[in-house]
């Protein structure tokens, strides 16, 4: 379809063109009113009174049990931050999934029932709870009591019982303190403790008492650089990884990260008795092959990481969640080689990339080609990080320990299994 306009029209066309161009910029859609969708918010969103935010729901089969783990969450009438809010619900609030989850605004949304009503919320922000799991009344803490430890990575939930909400994972060596007596629910030892994560409840199996442990003589902190076929000095193959890993697991070997033996050295956190660092540096493509061999293996990994690393944030941000990324620099460079700006720009800038992207402070670092002089480890320290490793120097002791030059040892294509365990072994 045209429209024509003579000369003496054209007034009257302005006037309509006018508002055809105002028809057309309220048909727009909406952006998302919110960007992060894990508490409520001090407003409820305007609907967009579409089908969108009125689907149709039905709880016909539902029987998936979830419970909302974060602390606050909007429940909203559809899958969209710009959909109304329908209720604002709690850590450990039940909830019945109801259909199949769906994308919307960044976020994935389920389709939940709840005691406030039925709606959508975010997936990541509610934990399915296992058949027949229950979640028991938390009691008052009676008094502090013992103080002790993780012995291993262990969930905090809000009460004793596998239908608890999980309040924090913990780390292995985490302090805590004993509230009061244990309580028995789904085939668990529960014990009530106080953290610095907050109250909550952990499997008795997950606490170590103290005296309970001996500290272990040394730590192997092993450094690859590359994993592929073409193996050489610098060059491990994927079959010689995991027959290392192999001996690791047969001959008692329990992989830790820096964070732990930060809580080693502060704490007097329990370290396990053969301890190892599995780390790779750089964050070359192969570095998926690393970490897909040691989760095979039940191992963690420890990421040194430059700026330029060939991995996405989305997978520095996971490979910190199921091991830890450490400092490696912006560049590269030999620091001992630099000014200081020019190593405060290398050590500071890393970290404050890498915390962007895991949304912690990063404890450790890796000195680049083991080079390093005194302004480098005052920079290191001036920067934030609690940990420091060489590039080499064998074996770390514990009575020689000097934790802002943690010795490593490389490991080399060229080895056979003979010579790795040779090397490796304490």
């Amino acid at each position: 379809m045209s429209f024509r306009f003579w000369s003496s029209d054209r007034s009257r066309a302005i006037a309509v063109l006018a508002t055809l161009l105002l028809m057309a910029t309220l048909a727009l859609p909406r952006e998302p009113a919110v960007a992060q969708e894990t508490t409520a918010g001090s407003g409820t969103p305007t609907s967009t009174v579409s089908s969108l935010c009125s689907p149709k729901l039905a709880a016909a089969d539902a029987d998936t049990r979830y419970v909302v783990s974060a602390e606050e969450l909007n429940l909203r009438s559809g899958p969209s931050t710009s959909c109304d809010i329908v209720a604002e619900l709690t850590r450990g609030a039940e909830l019945m999934l109801i259909g199949e989850p769906e994308d919307g605004d960044e976020f994935t949304w389920a389709p939940v029932s709840s005691e406030r009503g039925e709606g959508y919320v975010v997936l990541q922000s509610i934990q399915e709870v296992p058949e027949g799991a229950t979640c028991a009344t938390a009691s008052t803490a009676e008094s502090a009591g013992e103080k002790g430890f993780t012995a291993d990575s262990v969930n905090l939930r809000t009460g004793p019982g596998l239908g608890c909400a999980i309040i924090s994972r913990l780390n292995s060596g985490t302090p805590v303190q004993v509230q009061g007596k244990a309580i028995e629910q789904d085939g668990e030892t529960w014990l009530p403790v106080s953290t610095p994560m907050g109250n909550g409840f952990i499997v008795q199996a997950g606490y170590a008492p103290p005296g309970s442990w001996e500290q272990p003589v040394a730590v192997a902190v092993l450094m690859y650089h590359d994993i592929n076929d073409n193996y050489n000095r610098f060059v491990v193959a994927p079959w010689q990884l995991e027959q290392q890993l192999i001996w690791l697991r047969d001959n008692g070997y329990t992989s830790i990260t820096p964070r732990d033996l930060v809580a080693n050295l502060d704490n007097g956190a329990p370290l396990p008795p053969r301890p190892v660092i599995l780390s790779v540096d750089d964050g070359w493509a192969s570095t998926r092959v690393f970490r897909d061999l040691l989760t095979a293996y039940g191992f963690k990994g420890t990421y040194m990481l430059p700026n330029y690393a060939e991995l996405t944030p989305e997978e520095i941000y996971e490979l910190n969640q199921i091991g830890e990324v450490c400092g490696h620099s912006v560049s590269h460079p030999f620091l001992d080689q630099l000014g200081y700006d020019g190593q405060w720009y290398e050590i500071v800038e890393n970290k404050a990339w890498l915390d962007s992207i895991t949304g912690m402070s990063t404890t450790c670092f890796a000195y680049p080609f083991g080079a390093f002089n005194e302004t480098t480890t005052q920079i290191v320290i001036d920067a934030g990080y609690q940990i420091g490793f060489h590039a080499w120097d064998g074996l770390q002791y514990f009575d020689t320990m000097d934790r802002w030059h943690i010795t490593r040892i490389e490991v080399s294509g060229e080895w056979d299994i003979s010579l790795f365990a040779s090397v490796v072994s304490f």
